[in-house]
């Protein structure tokens, strides 16, 4: 009986074994590094690399793959570089390969290095001039970089852009960043629209916001808004300058609204948001003593 009980124990395991961990496969350290890079805060892509890619081997990120995944940082984020002609965004509208880009007011196409963030011309050729989406993007574009002049603040990290997708597509990207680290904060606001032409000028955007503090802490906050197809206040027949205005309108009311909603929420988180996450009294029903003797006083009693 006692060769059966003996038999039938499981083999015994020493805290070494115990204490073995799982090894992380090369391609589970690249999924984890990419998820860091992909959502680091605004302007601080280039600190979370720093620091992600010093806890992995040199073999798991590529130079090809950090390009990769910068392309898709910079694209999404709408990230603007400047040139000896203005600025350029990085979008998806006016990506032509993965690292080339057009800038749809000149026409002017740029090579862009997505980890060293820099922007060369390869090709000055001129935008497509005399078409009627041609006059109709340009018309957009004036009203959307004074809409932007005017309200938005004057920094290297903002910018938008007009392009014809096709004969009766505008596609247009406004965005802002703000990045002061030294600060500990950083933010950025971005919104894409799309204007159909055909059959009835219409419109619909998304619009994002992120922000970034970390004294003392890590907080963010990220919230998107999408505005549904609307029609623009304008005949088939309107004019590139009525266009842009009727266009401009629309985008201004939807990030008015926007900033609005989000200055009401931090007004009234105070009252509304934090009254709401926290109890009360006590689950006792009894509200809470704060008298360190008389706790003191109670503890003794009780032994």
């Amino acid at each position: 009986m006692a060769s059966m009980v003996e038999d039938d124990e499981a083999p015994a395991t020493t805290g070494e074994e115990e204490d073995e961990e799982e090894e992380v496969s090369d391609a589970e350290k690249l999924a984890i590094v990419q998820h860091l890079l992909l959502n680091a805060p605004p302007g601080q892509f280039d600190e979370v690399k720093r620091d992600a890619l010093a806890l992995v081997p040199e073999t798991v990120v590529s130079p090809a793959m950090l390009a990769g995944i910068a392309r898709a940082y910079n694209t999404a984020q709408l990230r603007v570089l400047p040139t000896p002609d203005g600025k350029l965004v990085l979008c998806d509208a006016g990506e032509t390969s993965p690292t080339r880009y057009v800038e749809p007011s000149s026409g002017a196409t740029y090579e862009v290095d997505h980890v060293a963030l820099t922007a060369d011309k390869v090709d000055a050729a001129d935008a497509a001039a005399g078409s009627l989406i041609a006059e109709r993007r340009a018309g957009v574009a004036a009203a959307l970089e004074s809409y932007v002049k005017r309200v938005y603040a004057d920094a290297p990290g903002t910018a938008c852009a007009a392009y014809a997708v096709d004969d009766a597509t505008l596609k247009l990207v406004v965005s802002g960043a703000a990045i002061n680290l030294r600060n500990y904060w950083s933010g950025n606001w971005r919104s894409t629209w799309t204007v159909a032409l055909a059959e009835g000028p219409t419109i619909e955007g998304t619009l994002k916001v992120r922000a970034h503090y970390f004294e003392d802490g890590n907080v963010q906050l990220q919230t998107s808004k999408a505005v549904a197809s609307k029609p623009l206040a304008v005949s088939d027949d309107a004019s590139p300058q009525q266009l842009g205005e009727a266009v401009v309108a629309v985008v201004a009311e939807a990030e008015t609204a926007l900033q609005r909603g989000l200055e009401d929420m931090y007004a009234n988180m105070s009252h509304e948001t934090f009254k709401a996450m926290r109890r009360t009294m006590p689950i006792t029903r009894t509200k809470m003593k704060w008298n360190i003797n008389e706790i003191a006083l109670n503890r003794n009693l009780r032994k």
